[in-house]
């Protein structure tokens, strides 16, 4: 069985908007740290504002916390954010078809 993350990157704080340098990033930061992963644009609610957030989805088959934490704290400090959202759903069937 897998375990899924799912991680809640807010928008850059100065646009409150996701734009493509920005997203690129993200893509950078999280591509240190897992080969494979999803990126999605939506809504976020924080301290009661809407922002655009980005959702990442990684499926691994060996969960190493110690690399999540380094990976939020790098999104953290090289986004200049407050804090990232993590989600973390143990034993997720996930085939590749």
């Amino acid at each position: 069985m897998a375990t899924k993350i799912i991680l809640y990157i807010g928008a850059d704080n100065v646009t409150k908007r996701i734009n493509e340098e920005y997203k690129c990033k993200v893509e950078k930061i999280l591509a240190r740290y897992w080969e494979g992963f999803t990126l999605k644009k939506c809504d976020g609610y924080y301290k009661g504002e809407v922002e655009e957030s980005l959702e990442a989805v990684i499926i691994v088959l060996k969960l190493v916390f110690k690399d999540l934490e380094d990976c939020v704290n790098d999104l953290k400090v090289e986004l200049v954010q407050e804090s990232i959202g993590v989600e973390i759903i143990a034993n997720v069937e996930f085939k590749l078809k």
